[in-house]
């Protein structure tokens, strides 16, 4: 049976109207789940985002922030300094055959000595040092750089012994140790403190179509701590420390410490006379890193 017309005329058979919009066929996802989805979206982002700062904000305090405390933390940059290579004529003035001139040379790398620092800076140190009785509010430290460049000047003079012996003859470089014993501790310092600098500058190859072979090239640019800057800071007089600050307004004892011809300084010329317990902590502690110091006297 044909359907009637009143079916015709209900909602499930309405023909559309001629401007009426056409019905959108396509599932619709409900409003509030559109929400969740672009609130889970947000959130992602945002922890990308915050991961990527925390990341960045914890390399760069790691290379800002050294593990350790020194009082030249605050004074340490970066510089791109390109290496001499030492042979031919790319040589510096810290090479070539024994001189007054090359001992002055190295001298003036490290030769003022040590330091003194406040008892705020001491107090951060993470192994404690002793303090100036004559000057509570100081302690003595060395910066090992001056140290690594004492030693490696050691080395230097032991392949010229010769001249050494002859200039330096009766003073004692390290009245505890021997030279054989000085320079072995000394490699074993340098040894140890080049794998904890562990620069990793690279050295490249380059073709010599003289010798016609390949040649490793090591005067190559590489990222230094800006050497001048600490050593300025070493060299001001209110960070200098000199041994006469170590008088106690005690009886002095018979023992003294002359400074011998190690250091053309006027300084170096000096003789201090210290109490026997401070006379022997200079001598254990500090005679390798002062390259004036000489020999102990009895009088």
């Amino acid at each position: 049976m044909a359907p009637s017309q009143e079916a015709y005329k209900s909602e499930d058979y309405a023909p559309l109207l001629q401007n009426e919009p056409d019905v959108d066929l396509e599932p619709r996802i409900p409003r509030d789940r559109y929400s969740r989805i672009k609130d889970i979206v947000i959130v992602i982002q945002f922890i990308v985002i915050a991961s990527t700062l925390l990341l960045v904000s914890t390399t760069s305090k790691y290379k800002s922030d050294p593990l350790l405390y020194s009082p030249v933390n605050h004074l340490l940059e970066e510089k791109v300094i390109t290496f001499h290579s030492g042979v031919g004529n790319d040589t510096t003035k810290y090479m070539g055959e024994p001189s007054p001139e090359l001992d002055k040379a190295w001298d003036d790398l490290y030769g003022f000595g040590i330091n003194k620092i406040s008892k705020h800076d001491a107090d951060q140190l993470p192994v404690k040092t002793v303090r100036i009785p004559s000057d509570p509010d100081h302690y003595v430290v060395a910066l090992d750089v001056y140290h690594q460049l004492h030693c490696l000047n050691l080395i230097r003079k032991a392949f010229h012994s010769d001249y050494y012996h002859k200039l330096h003859a009766g003073h004692v470089v390290h009245p505890r140790l021997s030279e054989e014993e000085h320079i072995t501790h000394c490699i074993e310092h340098l040894r140890q403190s080049i794998i904890c600098a562990s620069d990793v500058s690279t050295i490249v190859w380059h073709w010599n179509s003289e010798k016609n072979m390949t040649i490793g090239r090591s005067g190559v640019p590489h990222t230094c701590k800006n050497f001048d800057k600490i050593s300025e800071w070493a060299n001001q007089p209110e960070n200098r420390f000199y041994w006469r600050d170590f008088d106690l307004g005690k009886r002095r004892s018979k023992t003294r410490i002359e400074m011998g011809p190690f250091n053309q300084r006027e300084r170096g010329k000096e003789q201090i006379g210290l109490p026997v317990e401070f006379a022997r902590f200079f001598l254990d502690e500090y005679s390798t890193l002062i390259p004036g110091c000489a020999s102990v006297l009895a009088i």
